[in-house]
């Protein structure tokens, strides 16, 4: 019975843990940096694609700025947290 109830204890932690992690995700998105970095990396991705006029160039160019840009305002996101 005892075995029991510390497997029980157990279970509660890591669900208690899951769910700090999961409010740290939500708060990442709360963030200004986050927003401002995808409107960054939107408004780079449209110009590309308003210069240039073939599609295939225009895949070739977005797809890795906007991985890029997507990483790095995470990247910017998890600093500014930790740095406070």
């Amino acid at each position: 019975m005892i075995g029991c109830g510390w497997v029980f204890l157990q279970l509660r932690w890591a669900a208690e843990e899951a769910m700090l992690d999961l409010l740290e995700l939500g708060e990442l998105f709360l963030s200004w940096r986050l927003y401002v970095g995808f409107a960054l990396t939107g408004l780079l991705c449209w110009f590309i694609v308003s210069v240039t006029s073939n599609q295939t160039a225009q895949w070739a160019i977005c797809v890795p700025i906007a991985a890029i840009g997507i990483f790095l305002s995470f990247r910017w996101q998890i600093r500014a947290d930790s740095d406070v």
